[in-house]
């Protein structure tokens, strides 16, 4: 797990012994970016809510498919990060699409400059210094309008 803001980590795919670790660490709010079936021996996001639930975390799946983040989606991760009491961990198979989403979230929801984006995701291993200008525009012009960017 990658720490990516306060209370807030990035990471490839947990299974339960990921999820055991991410509860020791603090996290109590799991959001689960991966599609069911997207490898062959994934766990299921319906094992791992109940493995969740049992060690008292909150779980949300918003899945998302590899290179196709919509504003829907952008929309369901703002949500359940709008849930969170505490420290959240979002993954998908790399962390990729939810540093993704992460990073268009702080630019478009928080109003956060895109050089801190930039730097934040990549303290965290992410490099999006490429969308430099995307984040920006998305920092100006909100959600809704930055989905068109995407």
């Amino acid at each position: 797990m990658k720490q990516i803001e306060d209370n807030f980590y990035i990471s490839g795919h947990l299974d339960v012994n990921g999820l055991e670790k991410a509860r020791c660490m603090g996290v109590d709010m799991v959001i689960n970016n991966r599609p069911d079936h997207e490898d062959e021996n994934q766990i299921t996001s319906e094992e791992l809510r109940q493995h969740a639930l049992r060690l008292g975390m909150k779980y949300h799946w918003v899945p998302v498919h590899p290179g196709v983040v919509g504003f829907d989606d952008l929309m369901a991760f703002r949500d359940a990060v709008k849930k969170s009491e505490g420290a959240v961990v979002a993954f998908c198979r790399s962390g990729g699409r939810s540093a993704f989403m992460w990073t268009l979230l702080a630019a478009c929801e928080q109003k956060l400059m895109a050089e801190d984006v930039v730097n934040s995701a990549s303290k965290a291993g992410f490099d999006y210094s490429s969308l430099h200008g995307v984040l920006e525009m998305a920092r100006m012009v909100g959600c809704k309008e930055t989905a068109s960017l995407i």
